[in-house]
């Protein structure tokens, strides 16, 4: 969908509320998707760890479609890896992201970690 005026600021969105999938802008025209914001301060500690991190966008998904879970290259370059992963249509939750690091990590609400 595109967006009349300015699009709402997700990072300003609180936790208690997350936005249906159908309210998210993609960053520009040319996205191809949409940008998964970490919801809470989340610190790594053991190299291998494996964390769920919540995400400010809930299902369902429009009919028919699926979502994937795919990591921003910016995120890889800090040594931070996202488990790609798939959101059913029909699923209704708050989308959690796998993340894993080899590195003790700091994560702080608002980053933007994949897309």
């Amino acid at each position: 969908s595109q967006w009349v005026g300015s699009a709402p600021d997700i990072n300003s969105v609180p936790k208690a509320a997350p936005l249906s999938v159908h309210d998210v802008p993609a960053a520009t025209r040319g996205s191809a998707g949409i940008d998964l914001v970490n919801q809470k301060n989340m610190d790594i500690t053991l190299p291998g760890e494996v964390l769920l991190m919540p995400s400010q966008i809930q299902g369902p998904l429009p009919e028919g479609t699926v979502g994937l879970v795919l990591p921003r290259s910016s995120a890889s370059k800090q040594g931070l890896f996202v488990v790609p992963g798939v959101v059913d249509s029909d699923y209704g939750g708050i989308i959690h992201v796998q993340l894993w690091s080899h590195l003790p990590k700091q994560l702080f609400q608002g980053d933007k970690i994949c897309q």
